[in-house]
């Protein structure tokens, strides 16, 4: 099924520049708009929508959009991207209900993923938002002894489950590298990345690469610098 993107960004350069790398996906059919709530309104009947918004610090109005759009559309899917990590804000989305959680310097390919991941139902966060959540979700844990067990957890790679090199992508993963990224340091093809990338998310049993690095952090399988 065909997603409407709908952008929400006050810069218009970086609204249309951003406009230009999702056109580049048949798949997706991108709106333009500003950042006022009572323009993004007018689209969120259309189905299988995502909000692409920007957060800017301190704007505590693009705070309040989300959770406008959330709470009264509940058919709409929003993905942010913030300028920088933010403990309050990532708190407040997350508390609000946004399916995706990017960071300023995101790549193309990253940010082509997260859409398509959401559209299809799924989650797509940063991987220093996947593991900060991970982070709140071990401090709610009030067994002494299973988080003795974490905070010892010694790094060892999962050879039971993974090949040598699905290993090295995974620890990859979890630093946030792009495919590009991983080709140019493992020196193998994209075509092969992507092929590495689906075995592990198949082995793993989950959907997209952020439930991949949320299981591989708390299993202790990827060193988290």
């Amino acid at each position: 099924m065909d997603s409407s993107i709908i952008l929400s960004f006050k810069n218009k350069l970086f609204r249309d520049g951003i406009k230009r790398i999702l056109e580049c996906e048949s798949e997706f059919r991108v709106i333009s708009a500003s950042d006022q709530i009572e323009e993004i309104k007018q689209y969120l009947y259309l189905k299988n929508n995502i909000v692409l918004m920007e957060l800017i610090k301190p704007e505590l109005n693009n705070l309040n959009k989300i959770k406008e759009i959330t709470n009264r559309f509940s058919i709409a899917k929003v993905i942010v991207l913030a300028a920088e990590f933010d403990k309050y804000q990532v708190d407040y989305a997350l508390k609000h209900g946004v399916q995706g959680y990017l960071l300023g310097e995101v790549s193309k390919e990253s940010l082509i993923d997260s859409v398509k991941t959401v559209s299809r139902g799924n989650t797509y966060f940063d991987p220093k938002i996947a593991y900060d959540i991970l982070r709140d979700y071990r401090k709610l844990d009030n067994d002494n002894r299973i988080l003795s067990v974490e905070r010892n957890m010694e790094y060892r790679k999962p050879l039971h489950l993974f090949t040598v090199r699905e290993c090295e992508v995974l620890q990859l993963l979890a630093e946030g590298a792009n495919n590009r990224k991983m080709a140019n340091t493992l020196g193998i093809s994209d075509k092969t990345v992507k092929n590495h990338v689906s075995s592990i998310l198949s082995k793993m049993g989950v959907s997209d690469r952020t439930q991949a690095v949320l299981v591989a952090i708390k299993s202790g399988w990827v060193v988290i610098h």
